[in-house]
């Protein structure tokens, strides 16, 4: 049951974050990290359980300060997550590496150097400008072609940036399992690599 509904992959979830936070507080770590450990060796091969398992776990080793295992958790929770097509626990877990990296980004970027892969632009950019945030905003609404091409015209220098795709990743992580954001920024991608009209 657990692998087949999104309710109960969040509760899986959300149970062992409770239950290893209360054996953190009974100074019972190696307990707490075999649980994780048990469960996710249960679960191989079951992305959709995985991701929010890992999910859990970077966030328990993020509040007991261990850097570089919570971005690598947390890091797995977003490919396993992605792969699995679970958008909130990728939303989440993105989020969670976002406040991260906000909290002291010369540390987190020394420790996200392990990992050997660029930071990508929805983590490099941590905030969204107003401005920029509420043309995004207007563009994402408009669905009549014209309309779009036009708006994509009339603001490229704002719209066909990094920013402003971050700025749309940013929307997505907040507002997962949609689709529309997600299909505006397809276009915004192709707009940026193949130009405005053959977006």
């Amino acid at each position: 049951l657990a692998a087949t509904t999104p309710m109960a992959q969040v509760r899986l979830g959300d149970s062992l974050g409770v239950l290893v936070r209360l054996l953190d507080d009974l100074d019972r770590r190696q307990e707490a990290d075999d649980l994780f450990e048990q469960n996710l060796a249960h679960f191989t091969g079951v992305a959709e359980m995985v991701g929010p398992i890992l999910l859990a776990r970077g966030r328990w080793r993020t509040s007991y300060g261990d850097l570089s295992a919570a971005i690598d958790d947390l890091g797995a929770a977003v490919q396993v997550a992605d792969s699995a097509g679970d958008r909130p626990t990728r939303g989440e877990a993105r989020s969670c590496l976002r406040q991260l990296r906000g909290r002291d980004s010369s540390a987190f970027d020394r420790a996200w150097e392990e990992l050997r892969v660029p930071l990508p632009g929805w983590l490099r950019y941590l905030s969204d400008d107003d401005q920029l945030l509420g043309r995004v905003t207007e563009w994402a609404g408009l669905w009549v072609p014209a309309d779009s091409e036009a708006y994509l015209e009339g603001h490229a220098d704002l719209l066909l940036t990094d920013e402003a795709e971050a700025a749309l990743e940013h929307l997505i992580d907040a507002n997962p399992g949609t689709g529309l954001l997600e299909s505006r920024l397809e276009i915004l991608r192709a707009a940026r690599s193949d130009g405005i009209g053959n977006a």
